[in-house]
């Protein structure tokens, strides 16, 4: 079985249409330089009620700035890259993201 996650959402309606067409999790870009960032609350409202994991997916984040963006965000889980990823994913683990 393939698991699929549909990144860098930016729309409520585009979250819906992926979850209607069955992916496993939807990922929302944090990442300051992306076209399709969107912010900790935004994401927290494009997640809100759907049946799919949320993922957070982040570039060059602290520990604390990670998991402070994962509460706001209520994410399932977290997609640290950059300077200091090892050690936000090491902290998000232990936080149970």
């Amino acid at each position: 079985m393939t698991w699929v996650k549909l990144c860098g959402m930016t729309r409520r309606e585009d979250v819906e249409a992926a979850v209607a067409a069955g992916v496993d999790a939807v990922g929302f870009v944090i990442a300051a330089e992306s076209s399709r960032r969107v912010t900790p609350d935004e994401a927290a409202e494009l997640g809100d009620g759907i049946e799919a994991a949320r993922y957070l997916v982040s570039v060059g984040l602290s520990a604390r700035e990670l998991l402070e963006a994962a509460r706001t965000s209520r994410v399932d889980g977290v997609q640290p890259h950059g300077a200091g990823a090892r050690q936000s994913a090491a902290a998000a683990l232990a936080e149970g993201y």
